[in-house]
């Protein structure tokens, strides 16, 4: 038997906030500062493997916050009592994102990773910043005031853990 989301107790709801949500922005802020850092020395590689990262982490969040989805297996925040977000960054990036990071398809021979002069893997920052704001947003709904306190805490625990991560090579990306 799985229990179904929308089943899940204010508690439980509270230790995914602290558990997976704390994961997918530790994640997201951890990469987007190492990817900072590997750009800015050269890193070759290991750019790439901090980009997919961040990426990753960035949509996970992103469909948590702008999905409305209706799928028993995957909790939105919708489930948290707030209305879908909107994110035109996402909206800008969702199909170029699916399209050359998270599906193998033949649609990657005409590429779409060029918006308005700026490149897809030019991004990183811009979507974690974007995912902050979002959570801002969650963490001020009034709709969602339960979880008010543990997403504040999340937040600011993932934020000082990325701090950490950038080791006094760059000035923190997230404040």
């Amino acid at each position: 038997y799985r229990q179904k989301i929308n089943d899940m107790t204010d508690d439980q709801k509270h230790v995914f906030i602290e558990s997976e949500l704390y994961h997918e922005l530790r994640c997201l802020l951890g990469s987007a500062t190492v990817w900072q850092i590997f750009k800015s020395t050269g890193a070759g590689y290991d750019v790439v493997v901090a980009e997919d990262s961040a990426f990753m982490h960035a949509r996970t969040l992103f469909e948590f916050f702008t999905s409305k989805g209706k799928n028993n297996n995957i909790l939105r925040v919708v489930e948290f009592g707030p209305r879908k977000y909107k994110s035109s960054i996402y909206a800008k990036w969702k199909i170029p994102l699916n399209r050359h990071v998270l599906h193998l398809n033949e649609k990657r021979l005409k590429p779409n990773n060029l918006k308005n002069g700026e490149h897809l893997s030019e991004q990183v920052e811009v979507f974690a910043k974007e995912i902050l704001r979002l959570w801002e947003q969650f963490e001020n709904d009034q709709v969602a005031s339960l979880f008010q306190s543990t997403l504040r805490k999340v937040r600011a625990r993932a934020t000082e853990d990325a701090k950490n991560d950038s080791e006094g090579r760059i000035e923190p990306l997230f404040t």
